[in-house]
């Protein structure tokens, strides 16, 4: 971790005491840090003697906290908020009503919460414009090539402030959104689908459910039944004519997705339940889901990731492009952002020109194959791999 990254934002008032934008900004602090004292003070004492203890030893915990908070401040270690008043809360809520209760109270504050989350910024465009030109130019004044940029302490101070002034620039909901992008995801979507396709193999026998006839059907008929299925009407499809592949999809992209089509959750676990009266099977049947769905998953990203590889090794990049004023979820930005770096890094203003052509005609998204070509063989050659004339 990089000292920048868990140094409090103290030290920099420290060091950049006689800064005359600090001495304008201090003040507020301080009054910001008097209102907050006069409402935790209080609180202190309350829960204090709520929770059975003296008042004095409230108020002297909220001291020792809110000199480590301040201490901390700026930092990625930072620690602050009302976590003791939500402690009584949630111990309140659940004494009373249970678990159900408390899972109640969160959704119900999470979608309150979500309409008091700002959707636009509070800073001024065409002021930022200039003051953060104004701080690359003194960033760019006091940068010391010759010096380690973490002993650079007036770049530091003056990129720190921009870069925080900067992530203002962003709406709340943005950053928020990108924030809980990963554990939305990766998280809260696997445990919230989980949960409530009930499945549970608490208390059962793993190795008779991975023994069991129903498992090794449902496993093979997802991970090897579906991507042959597939394959073969897609392959009839095309043959008697009745539709094209898509632009710039070949065999070897219909084999990943069709490895793809392994993965299956909602509707197979619907139909297990269908399917077999007893709960033995069932469960069974959900961890036969559950395996072939996971290696299904891994395999195929990992052929198509090959895939994308060997042809990013010829020169060719499958890009998912769009017009800036398009709205965007955050997997789109990241692919708009990759689009960019490809087009742009090809240096060619024409093709430039050409892909904003075709954005406009295509209502503002499309696709694109970019392959570099240096003689008429890789011509041939991207040709027969993209499946279209580059």
């Amino acid at each position: 971790m990089q000292r920048d990254k868990i140094k409090p934002i103290l030290f920099s008032i420290i060091k950049h005491s006689d800064s005359e934008e600090l001495k304008r900004q201090l003040p507020k602090d301080v009054v910001s840090g008097v209102m907050v004292a006069v409402v935790a003070l209080p609180l202190s004492i309350a829960l204090a003697i709520a929770s059975g203890v003296s008042p004095e030893q409230g108020l002297y915990t909220a001291i020792v906290a809110g000199f480590l908070i301040a201490f901390l401040g700026g930092s990625r270690v930072q620690i602050s908020g009302p976590t003791a008043a939500f402690a009584t809360i949630v111990a309140g809520i659940v004494a009373t009503d249970g678990m159900d209760g408390l899972v109640a109270a969160t959704v119900i504050a999470g979608v309150l919460l979500a309409f008091t989350i700002p959707t636009g910024s509070r800073v001024d465009l065409q002021k930022f414009m200039t003051w953060s030109g104004d701080r690359v130019r003194e960033a760019r004044a006091a940068y010391v090539e010759t010096e380690p940029v973490t002993l650079q302490k007036d770049y530091m101070f003056t990129v720190t402030r921009l870069s925080s002034v900067a992530r203002q620039v962003v709406p709340p909901a943005t950053r928020l959104e990108h924030m809980l992008y990963p554990w939305v995801y990766f998280a809260v979507l696997p445990l919230f689908a989980l949960t409530n396709a009930d499945v549970s193999f608490l208390g059962g026998d793993v190795l008779a459910m991975v023994s069991s006839p129903v498992f090794f059907g449902v496993f093979f008929g997802l991970l090897l039944g579906k991507p042959i299925g597939i394959l073969l009407f897609s392959f009839l499809t095309v043959k008697l004519k009745i539709a094209n592949l898509p632009d710039h999809v070949n065999w070897i992209h219909m084999l990943g997705a069709g490895i793809l089509g392994g993965v299956g959750f909602t509707m197979a676990i619907f139909v297990a339940n269908l399917a077999f009266p007893e709960a033995v099977l069932i469960a069974d049947a959900k961890i036969g889901i559950l395996s072939a769905s996971l290696l299904a998953g891994v395999i195929g990203f990992l052929f198509l990731f090959m895939q994308a590889k060997a042809a990013e090794r010829q020169g060719i990049s499958y890009v998912s492009a769009s017009l800036d004023e398009v709205v965007r979820q955050t997997a789109g930005e990241e692919a708009a952002d990759m689009a960019d770096d490809v087009v742009l890094g090809c240096g060619d203003e024409d093709l430039v020109d050409d892909v904003r052509e075709v954005l406009e005609a295509e209502g503002g998204v499309a696709e694109f194959v970019v392959h570099e070509i240096r003689d008429e063989a890789e011509a041939e050659e991207a040709e027969d791999v993209t499946g279209t004339r580059p």
